[in-house]
């Protein structure tokens, strides 16, 4: 079961993005937070089922790699992101990338957007992929 999970992305104009969950009694806390000229939050909490759950596990954040960086870098161009996630009874895990996203990531965006349909959050979706996974 979901723990906690944090997600930090920037260098994306015009925004930067920081997502927080946590879980208690089947209920899940979110905060959603973008800086621009203006910071922007959005907060809840929502009661979660066991097909989100489920969903959100089954992305596996455990197998994922530690680390997704592009093979070539245009310097002052790209953008990093930063993932913390713990299920309990588990370690917590630090995955972190530069200018390449995950394979699970669209579908990660899409469970988060699903917490809160209101949020920018779906703005995550447009980050360009790169096949090459070191």
């Amino acid at each position: 079961m979901l723990e906690y999970f944090y997600l930090d992305v920037s260098g994306i104009t015009p925004r930067n993005y920081e997502i927080s969950l946590t879980t208690s009694m089947n209920k899940i806390y979110y905060r959603f937070t973008y800086e621009a000229d203006v910071s922007y939050v959005r907060e809840g909490e929502r009661y979660y089922g066991d097909e989100w759950s489920r969903n959100f596990e089954g992305l596996r954040f455990y197998e994922w790699e530690p680390e997704y960086t592009a093979d070539s870098i245009v310097v002052g161009e790209g953008y990093a992101w930063e993932i913390f996630y713990k299920e309990t009874g588990s370690p917590s895990r630090f995955i972190k990338g530069f200018s390449m996203i995950p394979p699970k990531w669209k579908e990660m965006i899409g469970l988060l957007d699903e917490l809160d349909p209101e949020s920018l959050v779906h703005d995550l979706t447009k980050l360009p992929e790169c096949s090459d996974v070191r």
